[in-house]
């Protein structure tokens, strides 16, 4: 990449929903089925009502409603992304950092789902106000579930690597550092088009919390952790790359 960037944080992948599909389609529905359809699956919810946080252009949503007869609504702060959505949709527009005001039915659904690593994009506050808005909108005795990078994979596999993906004449590259001192990931993206020419660049952060710590913030906002695996295998290990999160809100008296 060529130029100055900005290193502060995109507001959202507002340029990216039209290419989304060509760069991270497949990537996407694969980490989907692995996890939160997977343990959709595995709870036996077939029927109710799925609210899909930081939703994008409904790659996920796609795969739940493919799997499970569950209705989805999308949110996303993104309304280039929602666009997109919408077209199969119900879709709301608010941040995944606080997003229950501007749910409808909030306080009845069934699970609240976010996926393909989006939670990590949250600061320790965010994260926290992610949790209180899904325990605020998911119904008694239902479920948040999100899948989550690691702390390995962000310090370790993504640490000052970079590549490039083509489509259709279309270079995405990616560059991605990893800074101690602030323990987050920087990842600019870059989008040239045919004739080398920037398109768009965006910058964004992730972080990796410890499941300790995401359980007790989870508590704080009444929610409970009922189980943590690696994205690919029931069992769980702080050298996998992706974890599946799956909480519960109690039910009263539990």
């Amino acid at each position: 990449m060529s130029g100055a960037v900005d290193l502060q944080p995109s507001p959202a992948y507002e340029r990216f929903g039209v290419m989304y599909e060509a760069f991270l389609g497949d990537l996407s529905r694969d980490t989907w089925q692995l996890g939160i359809v997977a343990d959709l699956v595995g709870l036996g919810l077939s029927a109710g009502r799925v609210l899909d946080v930081a939703a994008g252009t409904g790659v996920g949503a796609s795969e739940i409603t493919r799997q499970t007869g569950l209705e989805v609504t999308c949110v996303d702060r993104s309304a280039g992304m929602l666009d997109i959505a919408a077209r199969s949709y119900r879709v709301v527009l608010a941040d995944m950092r606080d997003f229950a005001g501007a749910c409808p039915d909030a306080g009845g659904y069934d699970a609240v789902v976010s996926g393909f690593d989006s939670v990590n994009y949250l600061d320790l506050a965010g994260l926290a106000g992610f949790l209180a808005s899904s325990a605020a909108c998911v119904r008694p005795g239902g479920y948040v579930i999100f899948d989550y990078s690691s702390q390995k994979f962000l310090q370790q596999d993504w640490r000052d690597t970079g590549y490039d993906q083509e489509s259709d004449g279309f270079v995405l590259s990616w560059r991605n550092s990893f800074d101690d001192e602030l323990q987050r990931c920087t990842m600019e993206l870059c989008l040239t088009d045919r004739g080398g020419q920037v398109v768009w660049r965006e910058v964004h952060h992730q972080y990796s919390f410890d499941p300790y710590l995401i359980a007790r913030l989870a508590t704080r906002h009444g929610l409970d952790v009922t189980r943590i695996r690696d994205l690919e295998r029931p069992t769980f290990s702080p050298l996998n790359n992706t974890h599946v999160y799956q909480l519960r809100r109690p039910e009263p008296g539990e």
